[in-house]
């Protein structure tokens, strides 16, 4: 739903929902390469139309791990059950509609991003700060970094965010190396991108990579 910057990046807020045919798509995908271990599928969905495209498959756990964790999936644990043979019937189902984000320093940084960009109408920009409150209350959004009994990483990332907000000309507070958008990983995305832009036609494509580049 969010995310750095806030014209595409990094998952700041996101909500789980499911979609049986772009399940059936992965899951074809991973067999056909005798995938063993976690591995996220990740898709470009057009919710008017219903079709989907295939972005990447990452071979790993994923930034935004903890919306699954959340709605009572723990990946983590799974792959060790794996490792030490206790397998387990494959899982189809989870809790939907949950709503986690990341909310310091990510949230606020697409905050921050929205605002600058002068491109949109001036009340959807006051708005961006209105919503940010509003969830900050919602006791159904969830954050990443906050347990009942281990919190401690969401007050150190609370009170850094607001120390880089303190500091007089304050720029952005992802750290150097925390959004790496000129990794390898990142490099074969835009590749993929460019080369999309110019078999589809959509320039969406080439202006998501633009975006992402402004960062720097």
């Amino acid at each position: 739903l969010h995310e750095v910057p806030h014209t595409g990046g990094v998952s700041a807020y996101r909500k789980g929902t499911w979609n049986q045919e772009i399940y059936d798509d992965a899951l074809r995908r991973l067999q056909f390469l005798q995938w063993r271990g976690v591995a996220m599928v990740e898709y470009k969905w057009d919710r008017a139309t219903n079709r989907f495209s295939l972005l990447e498959i990452n071979g790993r756990l994923w930034g935004s791990l903890h919306l699954a964790l959340k709605s009572g999936v723990s990946f983590p644990r799974l792959l060790a059950d794996a490792h030490y043979g206790q397998l387990e019937p494959p899982l189809q189902h989870y809790r939907e509609g949950v709503h986690c984000r990341y909310t310091f320093p990510f949230e606020v940084e697409y905050v921050r991003s929205y605002v600058r960009d002068r491109r949109i109408p001036l009340w959807r920009r006051w708005w961006c700060v209105v919503e940010f409150a509003l969830l900050s209350v919602n006791p159904f959004v969830k954050s990443d970094l906050f347990y009942r009994r281990d919190n401690r990483l969401y007050w150190i990332q609370f009170g850094r965010t607001l120390a880089d907000l303190a500091k007089p000309g304050a720029e952005p507070i992802v750290e150097p190396g925390g959004f790496r958008v000129t990794s390898y990983e990142w490099g074969v995305v835009y590749s993929g991108m460019l080369l999309a832009a110019e078999t589809t036609g959509d320039p969406d494509f080439n202006q998501k990579v633009i975006d992402r580049w402004s960062v720097l």
